[in-house]
């Protein structure tokens, strides 16, 4: 098993918001309950400075995005049922684990 602390610099690099944003309901999910079923991509919007570079984990309010680059470090084959829902910012695909 493999423990990260995963933490986005919000002074350094890009973060993002949704839209349309996730409603309480969807917050709310993000409980271990299966979303991707009617999971639609949102774009993504950003919330700070546009010329802060886009970094491989990049926060998203109280949680965090990770592009695809580094999809496959969070993909554990010994664990089933997590979900990578896609989100998009300027043809760029990011992942809400």
């Amino acid at each position: 098993m493999k423990i990260w602390r995963i933490q986005a610099d919000q002074n350094r690099y890009a973060s993002f918001t949704s839209t349309p944003t996730l409603s309480i309901e969807e917050l709310r999910a993000i409980d271990g309950r299966s979303l991707a079923s009617n999971w639609e991509t949102r774009k993504l919007d950003c919330t700070n400075d546009s010329n802060l570079p886009f970094g491989d984990v990049v926060g998203f309010g109280a949680y965090f995005l990770v592009n695809a680059s580094v999809l496959q470090l969070f993909i554990d084959p010994g664990i089933s049922g997590i979900e990578y829902l896609p989100m998009e910012y300027q043809g760029i695909t990011y992942y809400l684990p």
